[in-house]
């Protein structure tokens, strides 16, 4: 398994790559490091909500035509950002449960 990561953001959040084909947490300017180093991925897989884990999650949705996964709980925040840092509006493809996948 290939995985890969660079800190994105004011934040330094990481978004990680995962055998070139997931990606994982974009935030703020992971599509420039998703585009550099995948050219086929399948979905983007978000950890939780907050907007410096979802920032560049539409733009790679639209480039990409991949679907979002999050947390059912946490969903709403692809949307309705509640600590007011406005990132894009994105909404999730599929809403996961509590377990392993």
């Amino acid at each position: 398994m290939e995985i890969l990561v660079k800190p994105c953001g004011d934040f330094y959040t990481n978004c990680y790559i995962v055998d070139r084909k997931i990606v994982i947490d974009p935030g703020i300017g992971a599509f420039e490091f998703v585009k550099d180093y995948v050219k086929k991925p399948i979905a983007i897989i978000n950890t939780h909500g907050h907007f410096d884990h979802i920032w560049d999650n539409q733009k790679i949705k639209e480039y990409y035509n991949i679907p979002i996964y999050i947390h059912k709980d946490d969903a709403f925040m692809l949307e309705n950002d509640p600590f007011n840092f406005n990132p894009p509006k994105s909404k999730a493809s599929f809403l996961l449960e509590e377990g392993e996948y």
